[in-house]
């Protein structure tokens, strides 16, 4: 057991350090990608169940000086686990996160306007965003004080995202228009969790990779629309958890970041208040 529980952690470790919310961008595609943290509670036993509902809060903004870009957004979250002893469990996570901020539109003539609005425009955009895994869990070690969880397994986001106020040229006419970009991400997440228990407060810290690709369908409220494929990209996630245990309460701050190349990078602030309960 103690040989297994070992290659359990390090295999986890070392997906990990080989990566690990966020957003890809590319000259013909984009996406968001937010993957709150999938474990319901810090610590799970015998055939136990547990369940875990939250709010959360988050802003995103470019790491790339050349794009303008910023998002906030606030949403709800579900993670349901069931344990089929006190080693190996299944969750099931699922999420609603509304969307809104701005992107700045880059120059694009001589003087800066180039006939699309000039540099320092700003458009305004929208969305909603469903994040979707499924993960088996694995607890090779656990005693009064110290626990291990790592997680692995498939992760889903369905996205939709409208900018409004997009200046078009149609002969020699500005108009504006809003351009609405639905995208279906799918790949593979893992991560590994470690508890520590003091007292009435369980403090947790987590690192996540996740790894998605997918397709994106573009429409214009002027007519036409177009797809593309977005190749894959990284997210890395770290955080951690405060959990009140007798009243199940947890608040966690996590960290996301995505990079598509060297010149696309986004950054997710997460902060989540959860209510979660064993049965």
């Amino acid at each position: 057991m103690t040989r297994r529980s070992v290659f359990v952690v390090v295999a986890a470790l070392v997906l990990l350090s080989g990566a690990v919310s966020a957003f890809a961008a590319g000259s013909s595609q984009s996406s968001f990608s937010i993957s709150p943290p999938p474990i319901a509670s810090p610590v799970f036993g015998v055939k136990e169940k547990d369940f875990k509902v939250g709010a959360m809060y988050l802003n995103m903004e470019s790491t790339d000086p050349g794009i303008d870009f910023d998002l906030s957004g606030y949403g709800v979250d579900f993670v349901g686990r069931s344990a089929y002893g006190d080693v190996v469990a299944m969750d099931f996570a699922v999420g609603v996160v509304y969307l809104k901020g701005d992107f700045g539109l880059p120059a694009t003539g001589p003087t800066g306007t180039g006939g699309t609005g000039g540099a320092g425009s700003k458009l305004p955009l929208n969305g909603m965003s469903i994040p979707i895994s499924f993960n088996l869990e694995v607890q090779p070690f656990k005693n009064d004080v110290f626990n291990v969880i790592a997680f692995a397994g498939p992760a889903f986001s369905i996205t939709a995202i409208t900018i409004d106020n997009v200046p078009t040229v149609i002969g020699i006419t500005v108009v504006n228009e809003s351009i609405t970009s639905t995208s279906i991400m799918y790949g593979f997440q893992g991560g590994v969790q470690l508890g520590f228990g003091l007292g009435d407060l369980h403090v947790d810290v987590f690192g996540m990779a996740t790894n998605l690709r997918g397709t994106q369908s573009t429409s214009h409220s002027l007519g036409g629309s177009e797809s593309s494929d977005i190749p894959g990209y990284l997210t890395t996630s770290y955080g951690a958890d405060f959990m009140y245990v007798p009243w199940g309460l947890t608040f966690s701050s996590i960290l996301q970041e995505a990079k598509q190349s060297d010149q696309n990078g986004f950054k997710t602030t997460m902060y989540q208040l959860s209510w979660s309960r064993k049965f």
